[in-house]
């Protein structure tokens, strides 16, 4: 999401939606293709669980934790 311009890009299977305007995406784009150039483990290898940021997360030991606003995005490796 890019805050700043007031702009949101969702990723389901094979398509973006972006909402707002194209900035998100563009920075998603941007991102996923630095990945690729770097070699990184491919989308399929990544996990996304997203909670409420009251939700306990005693059970999460490894991953990236990123609050946003009332949710809690949990980003790990498969």
């Amino acid at each position: 999401m890019a805050v700043e311009s007031r702009s949101l890009v969702i990723a389901q299977d094979d398509n973006l939606t972006s909402f707002g305007n194209l900035n998100a995406k563009i920075k998603l784009l941007d991102s996923l293709s630095r990945w690729v150039r770097l070699e990184m483990s491919g989308s399929v290898h990544l996990n996304l669980k997203v909670y409420p940021k009251t939700y306990p997360l005693t059970e999460f030991r490894t991953g990236w934790i990123l609050e946003r606003n009332g949710s809690v995005f949990i980003w790990k490796l498969s």
